[in-house]
């Protein structure tokens, strides 16, 4: 994951959390990984996915994209930002 959201230590925590869960309600490791990635998956996904997109969205090199993306972010209403924050940091398990 490309670090433009900055949510590194965090998904480490949430993963080691989500491996502690899977192992201790199944029997065998083999079941608790395969839960662990069922639980992960869908949210690492879309953090790199939403990461590679703010990647490129920050080092755009065409001056009328750079005052797109600033002009944009300006106007951006707070709310969407804290949605945005709220989808990275709750724990979806």
């Amino acid at each position: 994951m490309t670090p433009n959201l900055g949510p590194g230590g965090a998904q480490a925590i949430e993963d080691a959390y989500a491996l502690a869960l899977a192992l201790e309600q199944n029997s065998t490791p083999q079941a608790a990984f395969e839960q662990y990635e069922k639980m992960r998956q869908a949210k690492a996904h879309k953090l790199v996915s939403q990461a590679w997109l703010l990647g490129q969205m920050a080092h755009a090199t065409s001056p009328w994209l750079q005052t797109i993306r600033n002009l944009g972010l300006r106007v951006l209403p707070k709310q969407l930002n804290q949605r945005q924050a709220e989808a990275l940091y709750t724990l979806g398990f």
